[in-house]
């Protein structure tokens, strides 16, 4: 059985499910340490940064990786070995090549969540604060949780005291 991850925006008491990422996706991976189990925890800028500047660097690992591994492909050809052993090797470093390159194009998806995530929450607060003239626009957040349940109230969050209910 797999876990979620879900992600929720928050509007008074109402929590309406963004998405929902499986535990082998690259968002669920960034973010598990962070997703309380069966509960749900506030996101906000900070933490959106934090992950956003954590896929950027793994994009930047892969990108390099993958030059090393075309300038290895370059060197190769120029080896005295056997013309088998070199294609091997040139043929190896091209699959690992085409599995970064699929990475990347997870990775990136994972980077265009969390930053459409990012004006999902500036935007609401923004409109909370400013144009609703609503006195309790910090209640405007992103919230995630790990196998939350189907419909997520006030009292699934990890810190109720920060969450209280609207009168």
């Amino acid at each position: 059985m797999s876990q979620y991850t879900m992600f929720y925006i928050r509007h008074g008491n109402d929590f309406i499910e963004l998405d929902a990422f499986s535990r082998n996706s690259v968002v669920a991976q960034i973010v598990h340490e962070y997703a309380p189990w069966e509960k749900l925890a506030a996101v906000g800028s900070e933490e959106l940064n934090g992950w956003i500047n954590d896929v950027k660097e793994m994009i930047e690992s892969e990108r390099a990786s993958i030059k090393r591994y075309e300038d290895d492909i370059q060197m190769i050809s120029t080896w005295d070995n056997p013309v088998e052993e070199k294609m091997d090797e040139i043929n190896w470093r091209r699959d690992e090549i085409e599995s970064m390159r699929q990475d990347i194009e997870e990775d990136e998806s994972a980077l265009w969540f969390f930053r459409t995530l990012l004006g999902i929450e500036g935007n609401m607060i923004s409109n909370a604060r400013y144009e609703d003239h609503d006195p309790n626009w910090d209640r405007y957040y992103i919230y995630i949780g790990c196998e939350t349940r189907c419909h997520p109230t006030i009292q699934d969050l990890v810190t109720p005291e920060n969450a209280t209910e609207e009168n």
